[in-house]
C-alpha cells in the first residue's frame, strides 16, 4: 500500500506566530513552506549590532502577562535576560557598552523620581505651564538643579536624560527566537526575500490554493497560513480575492489599542 503524500502547508510570514505554526505542523509530519518577505526571521522581534558590540532590540522587548506567557520559559531556557521595569535595568551607553548595574539602577531611580515630581507638578501648576513645555524640558531642568545642588554628577545626568528621550533599555540577543525557529529552520522550506502578492483557491487539481509572489512565480499548497500583521492585512485585502465578507468587515473594525490623553484649554 502507498503511504499517501503529507499534506503541503504555506506559511506566510517567519515572525513567532509563523514560526511556531510551522513547529506544531511539522511535528503532525506536515510538509512545511514559508514565505517571507524579509531577508531574516522573527517579524517585528529584531535585534541590531550597529550600535557596538551588544546587540539591542530594535523590536518587540516588552513581555506581558508574565504569570502565564509561554516567553518567560523560553527566555529562562536560553538564558536571556529579564526583569521588571521598576526593578532593573539593562542599560547600553551611546558607545553601545553595556553600563555597570549599580549606575544603571541608580539613573532608572532618578528617572522615576522626576518623573513623580513631573507628575506632581503637572497637578499643582497645570494652569501656568505654557503649551510648547515638555516631559523632556522638565527632566533638562531638573537636572540640571540636581547637578547644581551636587545630588547628581554629569554622567548620571547624560544617562539620566538619555533614558528620558528613548529609555534605552538592552534587554535580549535573539534567543529566543532562534530557539523557536530551529524546527522551522531544520525541517521546513524557508524562502526569504520573497513577497506575497496574492492567495486563490482555484476549481480541481491536487493542491487546491495558489499563492504567487513578487517575481510573478506561482506555488500551489492543500492549506495557507497568514500570519501577517493586522496593518498589513487592512491594506491589503485584495490580495485575497476569496475572504469571506464577514472576515473582511473583521480585519476593518479591530484595531491596535492605544490610550490616549488630550486636553483641550478651549474647552474650560
Amino acid at each position: 500500500m502507498t503511504k499517501p503524500m503529507a499534506p503541503h502547508i504555506c506559511i506566510i510570514g517567519a515572525g513567532v506566530s509563523g514560526l511556531r505554526c510551522a513547529t506544531v505542523l511539522l511535528e503532525q509530519s506536515y510538509n512545511v513552506t514559508i514565505i517571507e518577505a524579509r531577508n531574516r526571521i522573527g517579524g517585528r522581534i529584531a535585534q541590531s549590532d550597529q550600535m557596538g558590540p551588544l546587540e539591542v532590540d530594535i523590536g518587540a522587548n516588552w513581555v506581558h502577562s508574565t504569570g502565564h506567557n509561554p516567553i518567560i520559559e523560553l527566555a529562562k531556557d536560553t538564558g536571556t535576560p529579564l526583569h521588571l521595569w521598576k526593578e532593573n535595568t539593562l542599560l547600553v551607553d551611546g558607545e553601545g557598552q553595556l553600563i555597570p548595574s549599580p549606575e544603571a539602577n541608580r539613573a532608572l531611580k532618578q528617572v522615576w523620581e522626576i518623573l513623580a515630581l513631573a507628575s506632581e507638578h503637572s497637578k499643582s501648576q497645570g494652569d501656568d505651564i505654557h503649551p510648547a513645555a515638555s516631559l523632556y524640558s522638565f527632566f533638562e531642568s531638573s537636572c540640571e538643579s540636581a547637578v547644581q545642588c551636587g545630588d547628581m554628577t554629569e554622567r548620571e545626568r547624560e544617562l539620566v536624560l538619555g533614558m528620558s528621550q528613548m529609555w534605552g533599555a538592552y534587554v535580549g540577543d535573539g534567543k529566543i527566537v532562534a530557539r523557536i525557529a530551529t524546527v522551522p529552520l531544520g525541517q521546513g522550506n524557508m524562502q526569504f526575500n520573497t513577497l506575497m502578492t496574492s492567495v486563490e483557491n482555484r476549481t480541481g487539481g491536487s493542491c487546491p490554493v495558489c499563492v504567487t509572489t513578487s517575481d510573478g512565480k506561482a506555488q500551489y499548497f492543500d492549506d495557507v497560513v497568514l500570519t501577517t500583521p493586522l496593518g498589513w492585512l487592512k491594506q491589503h485585502k485584495e490580495s485575497i480575492p476569496q475572504l469571506h465578507p464577514r472576515i473582511a468587515s473583521a480585519i476593518d473594525s479591530i484595531s491596535f489599542g492605544r490610550l490616549e490623553k488630550v486636553g483641550d484649554r478651549s474647552l474650560r
